[in-house]
């Protein structure tokens, strides 16, 4: 169970998560990436998919008020955050994520669904920190 595009509910779903350990050239508080749609714990309905990030965990999420991100505006939103752009360098991405994740959180999100971006028919979930 999960929102339609551009709609807030509830999600509830079994979800898959790659985990490795902290990078060292990046920035310490990620293991990869800032991340492109916010800041926070990225997870997945795609196993496979999962993996590319490292260990595979899984578990059931259930939250509230998860906004889904109409497939139109993930790109315009990542362009406009400037959450994408490697050539800033990863301290910019990560000034960008941070404001796109408050503009979300402001908003009363729990998290962010976004469906057909990283590969069609994928399932991406950003979970915000409290």
């Amino acid at each position: 169970m999960y929102p339609k595009d551009s709609e807030v509910g509830k999600f509830k779903l079994l979800m898959y998560r790659g985990v490795k350990d902290k990078s060292t050239h990046l920035h310490e508080e990620f293991a990869s990436d800032p991340g492109d749609y916010g800041c926070g714990e990225y997870w997945t309905d795609n196993k496979e998919f999962a993996a590319i990030y490292g260990k595979v965990i899984s578990k059931v999420i259930e939250l509230d008020n998860v906004y889904r991100i109409p497939k139109g505006q993930v790109l315009p939103l990542i362009e406009e955050y400037e959450t994408c752009k490697m050539h800033l360098g990863h301290e910019k991405r990560l000034e960008g994520a941070t404001k796109l994740t408050n503009m979300f959180k402001e908003k009363g999100y729990s998290a962010v669904l976004t469906v057909g971006y990283e590969n069609p028919n994928i399932l991406g979930l950003c979970i915000f920190n409290a």
